[in-house]
């Protein structure tokens, strides 16, 4: 007889351990985000490229509502074009380093003249992201590195520049709560 009593608990209680993940699911936004990050840099005779920059994910729009609701950062997809190169040589190349975090990509050879020219993307691995993006969920922001060297031609004057333009494409779980 107490058994008849306690089965609309049990039915209850089930029912409330069946809708946890729905409930979870409920509680979980998703936010596309992607990050166009952009570095001018400066290239002289007979000097290296170093250039570094922090990016705090304070400054992005779509997520810092959300910075101490974060449950997860994915980066689905990242890769850099060369731009507005300001020499004449198509014989100027660089071999470029990013880094990301305490991840390296490259060295990448460019044709700085022809890259930049046809905007070439170059795709970073994805292999490599997972762990850029655990550092991104644990400390909210990443460092980014430039380092390489470079061949400019005797022809060409010093002070030349190219844009660096960084694309990381994101991905958030976050609780709306």
């Amino acid at each position: 007889m107490n058994l008849k009593k306690a089965y609309p608990f049990i039915i209850v209680f089930i029912l409330l351990i069946a809708s946890c993940d729905k409930i979870e699911e409920a509680t979980t936004i998703n936010i596309n985000s992607s990050e166009k990050i952009t570095f001018d840099v400066s290239l002289e005779a007979g000097k290296s490229v170093s250039f570094s920059e922090e990016y705090n994910l304070s400054d992005n729009a779509d997520i810092k509502n959300y910075l101490d609701k974060l449950k997860g950062v994915e980066i689905t997809e990242a890769y850099y074009i060369l731009k507005d190169f300001s020499g004449t040589s198509s014989m100027t190349t660089a071999d470029i380093s990013l880094s990301l975090a305490n991840e390296t990509f490259g060295p990448y050879q460019h044709n700085l003249f022809d890259d930049a020219g046809n905007a070439t993307k170059t795709t970073l691995q994805a292999a490599k992201l997972n762990a850029v993006a655990t550092e991104f969920y644990q400390k909210k922001k990443i460092s980014i590195a430039i380092e390489g060297s470079h061949n400019i031609p005797a022809a060409e004057p010093n002070g030349e520049t190219v844009t660096v333009e960084l694309y990381l494409k994101l991905k958030f779980t976050a609780s709306p709560l």
